[in-house]
């Protein structure tokens, strides 16, 4: 049996089985909390599982060892430090993001109690939602890439097939889906990598090649990252972005409690880098020395297909399709929940349980067919690397949303002016610094002036939010002020 057969039997039961598990979460989702936080009862297996499957994607798999095939060790301080950076981060301040959303069901909503602010809770909620729909968008293309090197189908025929397996699990299920459903995943996706790890390996040392000869093994600078100050940069925007990646927040507020969120973010951040980052950083250096006309992000389907061999081959690949699908699904369920409950409900006013979950299951499927649509309608023309295409995203969600998310837990002080201000001149700064770098204007990457500027709004936002307080404070008698002492009356 070819491989091509093989790997579309296989493919064929994964999908089946996938739409069966979320499709049957449907039964599970009675309120609006069941279907954004699956209930707050999300166990600290199930919740590192799905938090590691989410961060283990198609950036992961294929951008990486794409970006890996071509950059070698300067992938490191491009990526690697960054993220480290920031799921350590994300680590230590989990327990204080969960005791902040201990009533809410989205991160939009967690900002939009603590600045006491519908604006700020809109606002949040929109610039998620434009960045992972790009983000979406790239996923999408790489399980395009994917199914049409190995099996010769074309790019947009597969993002159909995909986008609207996908779509309809995550409609139906909410997260009890997408948690359930990622479990699955990434047993499958794990076991490809390490198997795939292995493959490269044996074939370095029975070929007889030397690791040494492999791209950029000599210097820790080059492709992007040509000088100190750019790897700074790229390193702060991965690290500040995925501190505050809502599908990951997202699963801190599903936790029952801070001791569970904390052995989810710890476990889960540790399986992620060591078990998976750098395997696949191995893995892309020795696909460009074993075969050096493998190159981008076709080069790990095209290594499984040209030297992995019918069984391997085909049980590898079934796990990279895994890792597209265990995040493609968190992104979509956030952008449904984000919309329908955070923009949507807030600006109608609408307080009802039933009609909030309607909004969202409306949302997450109407987003997830314009984006599968879009993404449809782009793969006729040329993308950069799936790595850069993603970066964009990463970096508006930390110019956005950082700021006023971490700066306002960390600091009493922070008001709903200074939360707005944060997140209008961050991305507006992050849009013009990166214009000018594409212009070679400037070579400081965008987000170092970016998070000065949006700490800045902040700090001046709120405090132009009390000189108005104070202001306004001897009319309206606030405590501690002196009021006006009455005129005696008169005695009878």
């Amino acid at each position: 049996m070819s491989l091509q057969t093989t790997f579309t039997i296989l493919i064929a039961i994964y999908f089946v089985l996938i739409l069966i598990v979320g499709l049957r979460s449907n039964k599970k989702i009675n309120t609006s909390s069941d279907y954004s936080v699956a209930g707050r009862n999300m166990g600290a297996v199930l919740g590192t599982m799905t938090f590691t499957a989410t961060y283990v994607s198609a950036l992961t798999v294929i951008g990486l060892v794409g970006s890996a095939n071509g950059m070698g060790l300067a992938l490191v301080p491009y990526t690697f430090v960054g993220l480290g950076c920031g799921l350590l981060f994300l680590v230590l301040l989990s327990g204080r993001v969960h005791a902040a959303g201990r009533t809410s069901e989205s991160v939009p909503e967690l900002l939009g109690k603590r600045y006491d602010n519908s604006t700020v809770r809109v606002t949040s909620a929109g610039t998620i939602v434009i960045a992972y729909f790009v983000y979406l968008i790239a996923q999408l293309f790489a399980v395009g890439i994917l199914l049409a090197t190995t099996i010769g189908f074309e790019v947009w025929a597969v993002i159909l097939v995909v986008g609207t397996i996908f779509v309809l699990y995550t409609l139906m299920g909410g997260m009890q889906a997408v948690a359930r459903t990622d479990a699955y995943q990434l047993v499958v996706l794990v076991a490809a990598v390490l198997l795939t790890l292995v493959l490269v390996i044996a074939k370095v040392s029975d070929d007889g090649l030397n690791w040494s000869d492999g791209p950029g093994l000599s210097q820790f600078l080059g492709g992007p990252v040509p000088n100190w100050m750019l790897a700074f940069g790229w390193g702060l925007s991965w690290g500040l972005g995925v501190a505050c990646m809502p599908n990951y927040l997202q699963r801190i507020l599903s936790c029952p409690d801070a001791r569970t969120t904390r052995l989810v973010l710890g476990w889960g951040s540790a399986i992620s880098f060591w078990l998976v980052n750098t395997p696949i950083l191995v893995i892309g250096i020795g696909i460009a020395i074993i075969d050096p006309d493998i190159a981008g992000d076709s080069a790990l389907p095209s290594f499984l297909l040209t030297h992995g061999g019918t069984v391997i081959a085909a049980l590898a690949l079934t796990g990279l399709i895994s890792a597209v699908m265990s995040t493609t699904d968190s992104l979509l369920h956030v952008m449904g929940v984000y919309f329908g409950r955070d923009i949507l409900c807030t600006l109608r006013q609408i307080n009802d349980d039933a009609k909030a979950l309607k909004f969202a299951r409306m949302s997450t499927g109407a987003i997830g067919f314009l984006a599968v649509a879009t993404a449809t309608y782009m793969s006729f023309s040329p993308l950069p690397l799936i790595l850069t295409f993603a970066s964009y995203a990463v970096s508006l969600l930390a110019a956005g949303l950082f700021v006023p998310l971490f700066i306002g837990l960390l600091w009493r002080g922070a008001t709903k002016s200074g939360a707005v201000a944060s997140m209008v001149v961050g991305v507006v700064v992050l849009i013009v610094f990166e214009l000018l770098r594409s212009r070679e204007v400037v070579e400081l990457h965008g987000i170092v002036p970016t998070l000065v500027c949006a700490v800045i709004a902040m700090v001046a936002g709120s405090w132009w939010d009390r000189r108005r307080e104070e202001s306004k404070a001897p009319e309206l008698g606030v405590p501690g002020m002196p009021d006006a002492v009455p005129s005696p009356q008169p005695q009878p």
